[in-house]
């Protein structure tokens, strides 16, 4: 697993093989980290969350929930000062 590189005669790096090695190595890790005993969390997270699989695919995307979590608390702090004035 990785990008072929070669010191002596640098070419550029193609962005997309650099993304699907990485990708593919933390996928090997999370997958490696959820099966190990403990990882409760993790194990909820896969099988609750991303409904049991997890591929290199959903790696690079935020689930729509987080979106809107976070669009929730960046409203939140950008209305407390406006609360406070009332």
């Amino acid at each position: 697993m990785g990008v072929q590189l070669d010191l002596h005669q640098p070419q550029p790096l193609c962005k997309a093989a650099v993304k699907s090695a990485c990708s593919a190595w933390q996928l090997k890790q999370l997958q490696d980290a959820a099966t190990r005993e403990g990882a409760s969390k993790l194990q909820h997270c896969t099988v609750d969350v991303c409904g049991g699989t997890l591929d290199a695919a959903s790696l690079g995307t935020r689930a729509a929930y987080l979106t809107v979590a976070a669009y929730l608390t960046r409203e939140r702090s950008r209305r407390a000062p406006l609360a406070q004035l009332r």
